[in-house]
C-alpha cells in the first residue's frame, strides 16, 4: 500500500467497503458517547489485480486533527463492480468511535493548487572537493527539459533563479557522476 499522506499504521482498522453507485462518503464519528479516537487519519483504497498479484491503490487519503466531531473520506468515480477497502488510522490501540457511510451527499470540490506568481531555485555549485565554484552557467528546465532560466554562479553567494512564469520546473539531483566540475 502506497500512500501520500499515510505513513507508518501501528494502529487501525480495515473496512471493506460496498459500492452501490459512482461514489461514497465514509465518516468516523468521535467524541463525547461517540468515542474517543484522536486525530484519525482515513485512507480509501482500490483493489487492483496485476498479473495474478492484487495490490491497493490509493484512491483518497486526508489527516484530520481533533478528538471531537465528523471525520470523513469521499471516494467519487467509483465502480460498483470494483473492491475499495478504507483504513482508519489512529494513534493509540483501542480508540472508539461510531461509522457512517452514505452515497447520498455532494462531494466537496477538489481545490486546485494554484501556482505560485513565481518560482526559485536557490543554490551553490561545489566541485568535488568541496570548494565553491564560479563562472558556472546554471539552468532552470521544464519537463520539456527546455531552458526556462540560465544564470552563472557567483563563487561562495547562493545562485537565484527566479522565473515570473507559471509553469511547472522540474528540478534534478546532480551527482558527482553526473556532473565533475574541474
Amino acid at each position: 500500500m502506497h500512500s501520500r499522506c499515510i505513513q507508518g499504521a501501528k494502529y487501525g482498522n480495515w473496512f471493506a467497503l460496498s459500492v452501490k453507485g459512482e461514489k461514497v462518503k465514509f465518516t468516523i464519528v468521535t467524541g463525547g458517547r461517540f468515542g474517543d479516537l484522536e486525530n484519525p487519519e482515513l485512507y480509501l483504497g482500490e483493489v487492483r489485480d496485476k498479473k495474478g498479484t492484487r495490490s491497493i491503490h490509493e484512491v483518497s487519503c486526508i489527516q484530520h486533527e481533533g478528538s471531537d466531531g465528523k471525520y470523513s473520506i469521499e471516494g467519487v468515480e467509483l465502480k460498483k463492480e470494483n473492491e475499495y477497502y478504507v483504513l482508519l488510522k489512529s494513534s493509540k490501540e483501542g480508540m472508539k468511535y461510531a461509522i457512517e457511510i452514505t452515497d447520498d451527499f455532494v462531494p466537496t470540490p477538489v481545490k486546485e493548487e494554484k501556482p505560485s506568481a513565481f518560482q526559485s531555485v536557490f543554490g551553490r555549485v561545489f566541485d568535488k572537493s568541496g570548494n565553491a565554484k564560479s563562472g558556472v552557467e546554471v539552468s532552470l528546465l521544464n519537463q520539456e527539459n527546455k531552458k526556462i532560466l540560465e544564470r552563472s554562479v557567483i563563487k561562495g553567494a547562493s545562485s537565484n533563479l527566479r522565473s515570473c512564469q507559471k509553469m511547472k520546473a522540474t528540478l534534478r539531483e546532480l551527482t558527482r557522476k553526473t556532473l565533475i566540475l574541474k
